[in-house]
């Protein structure tokens, strides 16, 4: 037994190390905001919705998004959306139903809007958890933009 817990103390963190990204991404304020400035235009007829992967691909995904109007409503059964605000204010309704959802991936619906959600200023500063399965919205943007970092955390289930 004393063996067991020895090789676990030893010889576990390491074999979770290996699986571990080695490379380590740093941004300054002002590189980052660089960044998601620059950002292209999302694909998929999303207009006024620019995002840049601020991650690497072996990881969750991490969104650097502009958004210069209201977007799509949508809702993710996979994943939750960690979101915090760097600049800018918007409308975040979430709750309710996706209006003319369509499924655009597996997992995935974006609609016209949210019926009967609640809505709430957020802004700079500002910090949102969205649970993977509640539909959510940025119905509108106050003044000319609006940037924010998403973590895509997805749903763990127990084996």
């Amino acid at each position: 037994m004393k063996c067991m817990a020895l090789f676990s103390l030893l010889f576990v963190p390491v074999l979770h190390a290996q699986s571990v990204p080695s490379a380590v991404t740093y941004l300054t304020d002002a590189e980052l905001r660089r960044t998601i400035e620059s950002a292209p235009e999302a694909q998929g007829g999303r207009p006024g919705l620019y995002t840049v992967r601020l991650s690497s691909k072996s990881e969750n995904p991490v969104v650097g998004i502009r958004r210069t109007a209201a977007g799509s409503a949508e809702v993710h059964a996979e994943f939750t959306d960690v979101w915090y605000v760097i600049e800018g204010a918007a409308t975040l309704v979430t709750g309710g139903s996706v209006v003319g959802g369509t499924a655009t991936t597996p997992g995935e619906t974006q609609g016209q809007g949210i019926k009967g959600g609640s809505s709430r200023t957020i802004g700079k500063g500002e910090f949102a958890v969205i649970p993977a399965g509640v539909p959510h919205w940025v119905s509108s943007i106050d003044g000319e933009e609006f940037l924010d970092i998403v973590v895509k955390m997805p749903i763990l289930t127990p084996k």
